[in-house]
């Protein structure tokens, strides 16, 4: 494991908390763990597909 992985997997939970708190959707809305790959993480093009969450609010 890298320390960028290190660090992804220890602010993970403290982020999910932070966006449960501004959205009001329930925690268990969120992946326990981050989906996202480090290269996905750091590339500047990359964005994540907003379906999953408003096929489940449906």
């Amino acid at each position: 494991m890298t320390v960028l992985d290190e660090a992804v997997e220890e602010a993970y939970p403290d982020a999910v908390e932070l966006a449960r708190k501004e959205t009001d959707l329930s925690i268990d809305i969120f992946p326990q763990q981050c989906p996202y790959s480090i290269e996905q993480i750091q590339n500047e093009a990359f964005y994540p597909e907003s379906n999953a969450i408003t096929a489940q609010g449906d």
